[in-house]
């Protein structure tokens, strides 16, 4: 079986590729652990000065929670546990010691979006999109991500996104700093890098 998270080093920037294609990179039990272990480590990593954090493919950028695998939980009490492990691995996103990137292709829904908002900067290609959908199955989102589309993109726009479900595209999310700039399609990971660069220009 391939790896569910993908972690490269270019340079002194660390790329980590949800890797699920399959499932549109949707966040299982097996990724949500693999990613707060690969934040929890690279976070100690003084060399470090950027991580970059993407999907594999350019379908999807990460399509939220793997709704199939939370079916098949027997009780509250699991479905806590699996959310609460994500929880804290965006908690580890956003509190992470060094600049981190979100570079999306594709569709960025649900949780997808939430990612993105835990981390600094987001780099979208121009075919992106993205969205909070979960009011239409009569869900939330469940990963903080009300609280920080608030502080992102403000009230009223938090507002339209969360209650009326209809995804954005990539210039629209621009327009509403959900990200903070729109590369061409399929060069959203070389822009990412790019500025990861940049850092390295600097001085700590």
């Amino acid at each position: 079986m391939p790896e569910v998270l993908l972690v490269e080093r270019h340079g002194d920037a660390a790329v980590l590729t949800l890797n699920r294609p399959q499932a549109g990179n949707s966040i299982n039990a097996e990724l949500s652990a693999a990613l707060d272990e690969a934040l929890a480590r690279l976070a100690d990593d003084r060399a470090l000065r950027a991580l970059v954090l993407t999907g594999a493919g350019q379908k999807f950028f990460c399509t939220g929670g793997d709704i199939k695998e939370y079916r098949a939980l027997a009780d509250r009490s699991a479905v806590e546990a699996v959310f609460g492990r994500t929880r804290r691995a965006l908690d580890r996103l956003e509190d992470f010691p060094v600049p981190t990137i979100a570079a999306v292709e594709g569709h960025a829904l649900g949780g997808g979006t939430e990612i993105v908002l835990a981390c600094d900067l987001a780099i979208a290609g121009a075919t992106a999109r993205f969205g909070l959908p979960q009011v239409r199955l009569g869900i939330v989102p469940g990963w903080n991500g009300i609280e920080r589309l608030v502080r992102r993109c403000g009230r009223g726009a938090a507002l339209r996104m969360i209650a009326g479900g209809e995804p954005v595209d990539a210039a629209a999310a621009r327009d509403l700093a959900l990200v903070d700039e729109v590369a061409p399609a399929g060069a959203a990971l070389e822009a990412a890098l790019r500025l990861a660069g940049s850092f390295s220009a600097a001085a700590p």
